[in-house]
């Protein structure tokens, strides 16, 4: 009778943690940190920088991001490499000062153990938030949790 009743405990606790590592949990060995709400009214701009030419995890990061983003019914700018701004003669850091929509930079930089992926998130020209996030191995599975991670602390953030 003891153990039927600890067995129900049991599983009623594991359930419930289960429950609330699924509901508020995030991707292992990430961050993001959000300093004020995002007017969902202005376009989102993905900027994309992969400092090591054979790496492609902002690019990957931000096709995926688009999508999510988009699903939230929000208005999402094709994602853009940042090496089409420097082409055009413009400096980065003009661009998004002078920009007066949302813009989400994504940068990928590779080490010997370790891959990361930075982001900055700007309002009309201002830095308002940031997300971080390093493996050793970056696959599709953990893009994707990684992506719906972000769009889904953007979505919370939302006003008109």
């Amino acid at each position: 009778m003891t153990f039927k009743i600890f067995n129900k405990k049991a599983l009623i606790i594991i359930g419930a943690f289960l429950f609330c590592s699924a509901t508020y949990g995030q991707p292992k060995n990430s961050t993001f940190n959000l300093l004020k709400k995002i007017n969902k009214n202005l376009p989102f701009e993905i900027l994309y920088f992969d400092k090591d030419i054979a790496d492609t995890y902002a690019l990957e990061l931000s096709s995926l991001l688009n999508n999510d983003l988009s699903s939230l019914g929000l208005n999402v700018l094709y994602p853009t490499s940042s090496l089409t701004i420097a082409e055009n003669e413009v400096l980065l850091n003009d661009y998004i000062l002078n920009s007066t929509n949302n813009i989400i930079l994504i940068t990928s930089q590779s080490s010997s153990t370790r891959n990361t992926l930075n982001g900055n998130v700007y309002s009309s020209g201002k830095l308002i938030g940031s997300f971080t996030a390093f493996r050793t191995i970056w696959n599709n599975n953990r893009l994707i949790l990684f992506s719906e991670f972000i769009s889904n602390e953007i979505g919370n953030n939302l006003f008109e």
